[in-house]
């Protein structure tokens, strides 16, 4: 119950202390610019995956809403708390309920945080697919230590592991440290079933990765009409 009217009364701080500062709104790029709908409808070409998932999105919900600038705003704070609870899952998942409060508390109340929920960045969109990743990873760990084994859905755990981490490894270098925790799996206390399940299991993950990874910059490579050796440079030279 603590735990509960914790999270809500964080939940609402951190709202508050972000419509009382929407006046202090703003941008860190040109993105409005960049996003909304004009006439030749083109958006211009972006290397980082974060910021072109970012654009596109904005592109979406001006054509829905029109290109008000306002908007733009209310979906890095909609970016922003989806992201907060998807960490706070994780982070309890990890290592309890504290740690997920805390971490929750500084997304919502600090106010290098509450900033970021009301400006225009790549930043919220990007932290939003990193925190499905990271909850998808510590569902994983928490599996492997302590629930029994049901094939079909450790089956679609691993894809999901392997695929969404090869994607957000693609978007930003930063993806990379969701591998981490999977490499805990080989070292934590198992409640069951042998170690060399555990070691299958990661090298699974670390596999799919990989071939995912791989998969996008190919995806990438088709739809720019390059070669994927020269896509692959790119990121390495970009990171």
């Amino acid at each position: 119950i603590i735990e509960g009217v914790l999270f809500i009364a964080l939940i609402t701080a951190g709202l508050f202390l972000r419509i009382v500062n929407i006046d202090s709104a703003g941008e860190s790029a040109s993105y409005y610019d960049v996003a909304k709908v004009t006439e030749n409808g083109a958006i211009l070409e972006v290397t980082h995956g974060a910021t072109f998932f970012y654009v596109y999105l904005l592109r979406i919900l001006f054509t829905v809403v029109g290109n008000k600038w306002i908007a733009g705003i209310w979906l890095q704070l909609v970016l922003q708390f989806v992201a907060a609870i998807l960490l706070y899952e994780a982070a309890r998942k990890f290592a309890g309920a504290v740690a997920g409060l805390t971490l929750l508390g500084s997304v919502m109340l600090l106010p290098t945080e509450v900033m970021r929920g009301i400006t225009y960045t790549p930043h919220m969109c990007y932290l939003c697919i990193y925190a499905i990743g990271l909850l998808g990873v510590s569902t994983f760990l928490e599996r492997q230590t302590h629930e029994k084994r049901k094939c079909c859905k450790d089956v679609m755990l691993l894809l999901f592991c392997g695929a969404w981490i090869g994607m957000v490894c693609y978007l930003d270098v930063t993806g990379l440290t969701l591998l981490i925790p999977v490499l805990f799996a080989l070292h934590a206390k198992k409640a069951q079933d042998t170690g060399l399940e555990v070691v299958w299991s990661v090298f699974v993950v670390l596999f799919l990765t990989v071939l995912f990874f791989t998969g996008f910059l190919c995806v990438d490579a088709y739809i720019c009409d390059k070669n994927v050796l020269n896509i692959l440079y790119a990121w390495f030279e970009m990171f």
